[in-house]
């Protein structure tokens, strides 16, 4: 029974939060139409969240690095709040919106006649490759298209780059779980050091 309270909070919880994410991410897209007076943007966005998942959680992934924390270092308080959750929200969105693909690419597999009841493992590791290998179609379509392929590999926009972004994603994405457990790890070490004076000035 208690275990199962604590699953129902967790899943809640993780609901609340991708929610929160969510809306964040589309007052933000919002945002940017009302600002350009145009109700494209807002549709190419949404659009680019879901067909260029991968290249999303890469960017604000390789963005926490860069700036060496999950908060943005300038900006002011209100405009480094403001960055600091879009970045956040994209994050997160961006790793929801794969987890939904991902989902219903097993539950597609499920219904084809290849499959078997209870095969769950099997069917989400088939929607696991079938996904990145249409990450990588899309982005080096998409690529092709706007003609940023300059060469196959060893340059900024490369054959190679945009069908690897996908896996790269994931390794870029283990890089930056570390700058979300660092403001953690510097209260704990401050309390290790019997130095709770310095708890306050902790800063994310």
């Amino acid at each position: 029974m208690m275990q199962a309270g604590k699953l129902g909070f967790f899943k809640a919880t993780s609901l609340s939060l991708s929610l929160i994410f969510i809306i964040i991410t589309l007052v933000s897209i919002i945002y940017t139409g009302l600002h350009e007076k145009s109700f494209e943007p807002v549709i190419r966005e949404l659009g680019n969240k879901f067909l260029y998942a991968t290249q999303q959680l890469s960017s604000s992934s390789l963005q926490i690095i860069e700036q060496g924390g999950i908060l943005p270092t300038s900006g002011g308080f209100w405009g480094s709040t403001w960055s600091f959750l879009v970045t956040m929200a994209t994050f997160f969105s961006s790793f929801y919106i794969i987890y939904l693909w991902i989902f219903v690419l097993s539950k597609v597999i499920s219904m084809s006649p290849f499959s078997e009841n209870g095969k769950t493992f099997i069917n989400y590791t088939l929607a696991i490759i079938i996904f990145l290998l249409l990450q990588s179609i899309i982005l080096f379509t998409a690529a092709g298209i706007n003609k940023e392929l300059d060469c196959f590999s060893g340059c900024e926009k490369s054959t190679i780059k945009y069908l690897s972004t996908p896996y790269l994603s994931f390794y870029n994405f283990y890089k930056a779980v570390p700058y979300f457990l660092k403001p953690a790890m510097d209260i704990g070490d401050k309390v290790l050091n019997k130095n709770p004076a310095n708890i306050a000035n902790t800063t994310i």
